[in-house]
């Protein structure tokens, strides 16, 4: 199975505001998906997001502009949540291109 990279995504593990600082907690990186895995890589930061419980895209917290990926994973008892973005255009790409529908749908696939 050949696996997908997306560029230049967003990564928090904070719910999404709207604020002059609201990226502060941002990490910009790489996302891959391949042989049922999927690792978010940012410098020296290899993060894996496994394995993935529930994916769902939207606006979410006081953040009324952007439709983000939630995505929880990890244990079923405690699952982390991640809160994921196309970067591209300076986060513009997903408002205007609807990209982050390919992620969501690849993401989805991987679900328990």
């Amino acid at each position: 199975m050949a696996g997908s990279k997306y560029e230049l995504v967003w990564l928090q593990e904070e719910v999404p505001n709207a604020a002059m600082d609201a990226r502060r907690n941002t990490l910009r990186g790489t996302l891959k998906i391949e042989d049922g895995h999927v690792l978010f890589c940012a410098g020296d930061l290899v993060a894996p997001l496994e394995p993935i419980h529930s994916v769902v895209r939207g606006r979410k917290g006081s953040d009324f502009v952007n439709r983000w990926i939630e995505v929880r994973y990890g244990e079923a008892a405690s699952p982390s949540v991640a809160y994921l973005n196309d970067g591209g255009w300076r986060g513009w790409r997903p408002l205007l291109t609807a990209s982050n529908r390919r992620t969501v749908e690849e993401l989805s696939g991987l679900a328990l």
